[in-house]
């Protein structure tokens, strides 16, 4: 207690990132790898695979391209590369979401708690997975395999996370009602 009589409360304080590091969940853990592979398979890995003499796409920003020979195109460029780039973005709202979760950041209690708690972007991300894989389905490469999977992975992060157990600590033992054993008597 304080002079003046009153309680004081302890300081709340933004962790560093070591301590949020040693204290992220399996299910955290699962989360941010899967989503940051997810992003580096988006722009690295071929999702369609094509063997003809011509070849012609549309990319993300509506323009068009023709190539000859054997080509294959990423999760972003492409039939539904609109698709590929929200996938990415919301992606990235994940990533940060969990991090700032972690951080115990003033931004995130802004946020409303539908963002939060519940699985709004891990969901997301597996609907507009499915609907970039809808949009064309012919010639497929092994980055769609790979993505998903990873999205898989980022639910099964998402609920891991969800049933994962809270740490509780034991209540503090008070010593003046400790019980004698000997005598059966309370002191």
């Amino acid at each position: 207690m304080a002079d003046d009589g009153h309680v004081r409360k302890p300081k709340e304080r933004n962790l560093t990132m070591e301590e949020t590091q040693s204290s992220w969940g399996t299910g955290e853990k699962v989360t941010l790898g899967a989503a940051v592979l997810l992003l580096l398979d988006l722009i690295a890995l071929p999702w369609h695979v094509y063997a003809g003499s011509w070849y012609s796409t549309w990319d993300a920003f509506g323009s068009y391209t023709q190539t000859t020979g054997p080509s294959s195109s990423n999760g972003v460029q492409g039939s539904g590369a609109f698709f590929g780039v929200l996938v990415g973005l919301t992606t990235v709202a994940l990533i940060v979401r969990t991090i700032l979760q972690r951080t115990d950041s003033e931004m995130l209690r802004s946020v409303p708690e539908v963002w939060r708690k519940r699985p709004v972007l891990e969901a997301g991300i597996a609907v507009l997975v499915g609907l970039k894989l809808m949009t064309n389905t012919s010639n497929l490469g092994f980055g769609v395999v790979v993505t998903v999977a990873l999205a898989s992975a980022i639910l099964l992060g998402r609920y891991l996370t969800a049933h994962q157990p809270q740490v509780v600590s034991d209540p503090p033992v008070n010593a003046t009602s400790s019980i004698d054993l000997r005598n059966g008597n309370g002191s």
